[in-house]
């Protein structure tokens, strides 16, 4: 009941900081993309919605953070759903396919909790990160690495590959964010897939199937959904590997039919994916992302709703407006940058 308390204090806490910094850079920056990307991805949203939604985004992203600070011991929050998956697992090693939406570090914590022996896969960037974002969870993990039933690799490595194989081979499950942008924006990228999601054409990562047609070993899509007062794990029937089909078929079905997977909740609770401030880096190209043109319209009539205000500050810094309905980029005069800014935002 102690953790329970402390766990909800924390969060009390966490609304008042967010609350406070609503209007900070960083958080208008955010809001822009996020209301952009949710316009081109779930259109039947009234604009009006989406102020609430980034709120609820928002915190849902601060629980994440808040969430690994109890995995050094019995967790707050109810969780249900988790031992018909772990029976599963039990049975038969693969590869446990997740997105970062939802509670979404728990499931490295049940594992760990469980002693499960399992490999997380992760890029460069989130590995150099981790030791600071992380500690409870990363004590865990490395007494986990100590006992030999835990590996962090980093997949961006050329030995991965082998090592992986490897740890297969000892029982290990493997488990992947299937949404990582490890090369997002670049559509020529080897590791990249075209699928449509939501209505859009979108590249996005292929490793997790690639390595299941490799491995030969069965996909666990999984996700920690959070609800009022519990984590509910949802998952849904395993993808064999089906050796019979070559490795860009299995890849392009088994991708679409993950994402498939992720998009039935969205449509429920969309502000529990952390991945709307950066959707559009997975855009293709010829939609016409990230133009820089002249504005001709006067700025003091412009729709808060259909624009929103990007700073990038670098050195001198840069100001913009994002025309939400078609991703165009406009720059900005720093006073034209501030004039909006108390007009939209006082």
């Amino acid at each position: 009941m102690k953790r329970v308390k402390l766990y909800n204090e924390k969060l009390e806490h966490i609304k008042d900081q967010l609350a406070e910094s609503s209007q900070s850079v960083a958080s208008l920056n955010a809001y822009a993309y996020f209301s952009a990307n949710l316009k081109h991805f779930m259109p039947l949203l009234d604009w009006d919605r989406h102020r609430l939604l980034y709120r609820q985004f928002r915190e849902y992203n601060a629980l994440n953070a808040l969430d690994v600070q109890f995995m050094d011991g019995e967790f707050p929050l109810p969780i249900t759903g988790w031992e018909h998956l772990r029976d599963k697992l039990l049975r038969r090693h693969g590869i446990i396919c997740t997105f970062h939406f939802g509670a979404y570090q728990l499931i490295n914590y049940l594992l760990l909790r469980d002693k499960i022996k399992f490999a997380l896969l992760v890029g460069d960037d989130v590995q150099s990160t981790w030791d600071t974002r992380y500690p409870n969870l990363m004590k865990q993990m490395q007494l986990g690495e100590m006992e030999g039933r835990f590996k962090l690799l980093n997949a961006n490595r050329p030995a991965a590959l082998k090592e992986i194989y490897s740890l297969v081979q000892a029982g290990y499950q493997m488990v992947i964010y299937a949404d990582g942008l490890t090369g997002a924006g670049t559509a020529d990228a080897k590791n990249l897939v075209e699928i449509t999601f939501l209505g859009q054409r979108i590249y996005v990562p292929s490793g997790t199937a690639t390595l299941a047609h490799r491995l030969q070993c069965p996909i666990y899509p999984l996700l920690a959904v959070r609800k009022e007062n519990e984590i509910v794990l949802q998952t849904r029937a395993p993808i064999p590997s089906a050796a019979d089909l070559s490795r860009a078929d299995f890849v392009s079905v088994t991708t679409a039919a993950l994402f498939g997977f992720l998009s039935a909740f969205l449509m429920h609770a969309p502000q529990q994916w952390t991945v709307w401030t950066q959707l559009q880096r997975l855009l293709l190209p010829e939609r016409g992302l990230i133009y820089v043109d002249e504005l001709n319209d006067d700025t003091r009539y412009l729709d808060r709703q259909q624009y929103g205000l990007i700073h990038q500050d670098t050195g001198d810094g840069k100001y913009f407006l994002l025309d939400k309905r078609n991703y165009h980029l406009y720059g900005l005069e720093q006073q034209e940058y501030v004039n909006l800014f108390n007009q939209w935002c006082k």
